[in-house]
């Protein structure tokens, strides 16, 4: 059942339960290989773990859902400063 189909029954039916979701991830993804790397060494927990939410995080919006707005989007503006820190100013 779809994530709209469910809301419109939640809104007639206050007893109606939601489907439970659940998140598959693939394991051959390039991301989620090179997250498996960087777990070797603790001091990426934090950034491993921000992923990981921002994976879960993604898959609900896909799903018509924005769950905590404001925390993805510093999360995603986090990633976006790190990135651009990485980058060289210098023009080759």
């Amino acid at each position: 059942m779809s994530t709209q189909m469910q809301r419109l029954l939640k809104m007639a039916n206050k007893d109606f339960h939601e489907s439970a979701r659940i998140l598959e991830i693939n394991p051959s993804a390039a991301l989620v290989r090179r997250l498996c790397r960087l777990s070797a060494n603790q001091q990426h927990d934090d950034f491993i773990k921000s992923c990981a939410l921002q994976l879960w995080t993604n898959a609900m919006i896909l799903d018509g859902l924005t769950p905590e707005p404001e925390d993805m989007v510093a999360r995603v503006q986090t990633f976006m400063a790190e990135a651009a820190e990485k980058r060289s100013p210098l023009i080759i």
